[in-house]
């Protein structure tokens, strides 16, 4: 079989996308504009927050509710409102904070465990735990002459 179908045009031809080298190296992650969004985020929180609770104290003190009710939800509910609408708003901010601080932590684990020390070698014990110290002035249960 022949495959010679006469002249080929450019728009026929197969060819290979090489793509355009990059001119600046950015590094791999999110892009500067979207790095900064979690801290829009937090700034935008306090607003939302605040028109949440002047709109859910308006809805509360137009209800017709007993006088000491209305007072008690007047003052607390919009709180709890407020914090509701600001929840969305945080938590890209704190999301990052703790990405960051386990990457952290991988890395002092990574560290530790290079250098050949066990991570509980270093740690402190918490006032809770229970630690066998040996302290010579301590009687031992098993002497007879310990004063009981």
């Amino acid at each position: 079989m022949d495959w010679n179908l006469g002249p080929v045009r450019a728009w026929q031809a197969l060819t290979v996308v090489r793509p355009r080298p990059r001119r600046d190296h950015r590094p791999p992650g999110y892009d500067r504009r979207m790095r900064s969004l979690p801290t829009v985020l937090l700034l935008l929180s306090l607003p939302a927050g605040a028109i949440a609770y002047v709109v859910a104290t308006w809805v509360l003190s137009s209800l017709d509710l007993p006088n000491g009710l209305s007072d008690f939800l007047v003052l607390i509910a919009p709180l709890f409102v407020a914090g509701l609408v600001m929840v969305p708003f945080l938590i890209p901010f704190f999301d990052r904070k703790a990405k960051a601080d386990l990457a952290e932590h991988r890395r002092a684990m990574a560290s530790a465990a290079e250098d050949g020390d066990a991570p509980a070698d270093k740690a402190t014990p918490a006032p809770g735990d229970a630690v066998q110290v040996d302290v010579p002035s301590d009687p031992s249960p098993h002497d007879p002459t310990a004063p009981r």
